[in-house]
Formats: C-alpha cells, structure tokens, sequence
C-alpha cells in the first residue's frame, strides 16, 4: 500500500475507511514532529474519495476542500493531501501528499508508514464538511495562473476523460466527457492508444489532448498519437517553454537528446520516476523536465506534473505542428519487456559486442552505437526488466536482444 511515490490500493481489501482514518492519525503524528499546523485535503471523483478524504480529515485534524486535479491542490501553499488512485483502475484509491507544491519522496512516505504501523488499534471517523471559502479560493487561484486560451483554440478538443479535471472543466472551451464519471464507465483513467477512440473520432483536423484520472499527465493527439518525449521537445522548440536546463529521463528518444543538445539546451538525464526528475530539476534555479510517461514539470510551477497547464499551451499551436514535428525527428522505436530481471554490468557487455560504442549506466544500461540505442532497465515496481530500441535496422536488433537478453537474467519466473 505505501508505495514509493504515494499510498495505494485496492478498495476495499487494501484501502478502506479504517485504513485512511490510520493515515490520518499518522499524519497528525507526522505533523507534530515537524510542526506542521495545517493539512488541506482534496480528491478526485473516485466511488470512494469522498469517504476516504473525511476519514483522513477526521484524524489528522485536516480541512476537506473536494473534488479538484491533483495539480490545483498541489498549487496550494502549504501540506496537502489528494485522495486519487491517478491512471489506475477504478477499484483502486490512494493517497499522494505534497508540501508547497513539492511531492513527497519516498523517505517521508516511509517515515509516515513507520508511524502508521506503530499504531496497534483502529481509529473512529466521521463525516468532514467541505471548507467551501477555501475551496474557492484554491479553485480561483489555481485557475487564474493557468494560460489563456488563444484564438487557436478552437483547434484543439480536450477530453476530460470523467477525472478529476472536470471540477475546472469550464477553461477548456472545446471538450467531452467532461460530467465526473466515478466509474470511469466512458473511457479508461489512462489515457492511451486504445482507450482514446472517441478522442481521435472527434479531433480529426484538429488536435486532441486526454488528461490521466487526476490530470497530473497528458497526451496528445495531432493526426497520431504523439510520444510524450517528443511532446517535452515540442513545447522546448516552439518556444512554449524557455527553459534552458532541461531534465529528461533516460527513456526518452536519442534522437531527442541529440537534437536539443545541438540546439543548446543544458541537458541531464535522469532515472526513470518523477522524484527523480524533480531532484535532477532542483539543482537548477529554472528548470523543465519531463518523463515519457507523459509527465512535464516546471520550476516555478513547484515542480508540479501540471496537465491542465501544459494540456493549454498547446491551444497556441495549429493542428499539424505537433505531428510534422514528429515525423521530422523521424524516431524509429520498439518497446518490450522480460519477465525477469538482468544483470545490468552483463547487459552492457551483449550491448557492447552488438556494436555500441556509447553508454549511460543511470537508470539500468542505454548503449549507443551510429545506427541505434537500446535501453534495459528493471523495473521498480515489478519482477521485469523493459528494453527499448530506437534506430535503423530495429527489428533485426529487437531479434538479437530476444535471442540473448535470458543469457544475462538474474532470474527466471
């Protein structure tokens, strides 16, 4: 349940009322220690949000604000709490925590978890009303330092996909599914190829933008889907973001690594895991990051993965930007994964004898050679390792790798 970057689970055999009333009596111990006076908590629209959020209320002594994204809660400046699962399925709920604007790494979630299982009997709750003058003013704030739409805007649908981002739906002028939808019944809290058919259907000759269950992610759509690396490099070349000191994760394309460090952009790279792009961040006083998962951080937005943010910068562009900039890096890629972990120092060695001649050893293993990168890592949350593969002659490579990678396993399930 208490998981690196956040709590979750399934409701109601993992989380459940008894458990978040727990929480929050660990919290309320957490914010003694560390002489915390306040703790504001939203959530998404989830089956179960709204119990869970007084539960934790009830406990810790916190202020209930509602439904809200992830990202206008964490624009607030103090310690939060959202009560959300983000992507994952609607049987599961959690918890994610910030402090002004910051999100919690896995030290302090640890530290809350050592409390929390010091606790040897259950906590009573009971129903927290809604602070509607804060709400409102979190609301306000948060919206009044989103950008403005422009006259482009109506080149762009957003599909608000029944999340989170419905209780700001109104600063999206075009959208659909945009009535909270608990169940997640008219599409998936993730957004990806196969669960945004009716955005596709809809934004044909214009373009399409889906936000993740609590709007902390986006994806685009510009003919195709785009990938979110290519997307981090979009914003970067268009001039929607003006950073210098961009923070990448390993993942993310070669390509897209090389054409922006011959631009000159001050380019790190960073383990996969928006704690680790942020720590990468933090050690620049303007700083823009972002993940291929379709995560994108700024500096001066608290280090905040904003959707809604990034999700309306894109209504400056016309449709067609976005997917000629695609086809012009002309990234060439292949994903799989292995059930079972590799031996990173062995993995280089198979990658060296394949002809790579360059190496990252950040995140696992990303070797380099004239005509492909291959990337192996394992991963943090399951018994797999993922290999990715950019470049010419791409399946001849994903052959070889298959033929070779059980050879450097540590393990076989």
């Amino acid at each position: 349940m208490f998981k690196k970057y956040d709590i979750r689970g399934k409701y109601p055999d993992e989380v459940n009322e008894k458990v978040f009333a727990r929480i929050g009596r660990a919290i309320n111990k957490y914010m003694d220690k560390h002489n915390i006076k306040q703790f504001v908590i939203a959530n998404d629209y989830r089956v179960h949000s709204n119990t869970l959020a007084s539960a934790l209320a009830s406990t810790s002594n916190g202020v209930l604000v509602g439904p809200m994204p992830t990202p206008c809660i964490a624009h607030y400046n103090g310690f939060v709490g959202m009560v959300t699962a983000s992507h994952n399925p609607p049987e599961y709920n959690g918890l994610k925590l910030f402090m002004n604007g910051v999100a919690f790494d896995f030290e302090q979630y640890l530290e809350i978890k050592q409390i929390y299982d010091s606790f040897k009997i259950d906590y009573i709750w009971e129903t927290i009303n809604v602070n509607d003058d804060l709400r409102s003013a979190i609301m306000t704030d948060y919206v009044n330092s989103l950008p403005h739409i422009t006259s482009k805007g109506s080149n762009i649908i957003f599909d608000l996909g029944g999340g989170a981002v419905c209780a700001v739906r109104d600063v999206f002028s075009n959208r659909i599914f945009d009535v909270p939808d608990p169940l997640f019944t008219k599409r998936k809290p993730e957004p990806k190829n196969e669960t945004l058919n009716r955005l596709k259907e809809v934004a044909k000759g214009r373009i399409g933008v889906a936000f993740d269950g609590d709007a902390d992610r986006i994806v685009a759509i510009d003919k195709e889907l785009i990938w979110p690396d290519v997307l981090g490099a979009f914003f970067l070349e268009k001039g929607l973001i003006n950073s210098k000191n961009v923070v990448m994760t390993i993942d993310s394309s070669s390509k897209i690594y090389d054409r922006l460090f011959n631009l000159g952009y001050n380019l790190i790279y960073s383990p996969v895991g928006g704690g680790n792009v942020i720590n990468k961040m933090k050690e620049f006083n303007d700083s823009y990051g972002f993940e291929n998962s379709g995560h994108y951080y700024l500096s001066d937005r608290n280090y905040v993965s904003d959707g809604p943010y990034f999700a309306l910068l894109l209504s400056q562009v016309n449709p067609g930007d976005i997917f000629n900039y695609q086809q012009s890096l002309g990234v060439d890629r292949i994903m799989f994964t292995v059930p079972y972990y590799v031996k990173i120092a062995d993995a280089k060695d198979m990658l060296e004898e394949m002809g790579a001649t360059k190496f990252v050893m950040i995140d696992g293993v990303k070797g380099i050679s004239n005509d492909w990168s291959v990337l192996i890592r394992n991963s943090n949350t399951e018994t797999k390792a993922r290999i990715n593969i950019e470049g010419k002659g791409i399946n001849g490579i994903e052959k070889i790798i298959r033929g070779k990678i059980q050879d450097v396993s540590l393990s076989i399930t």
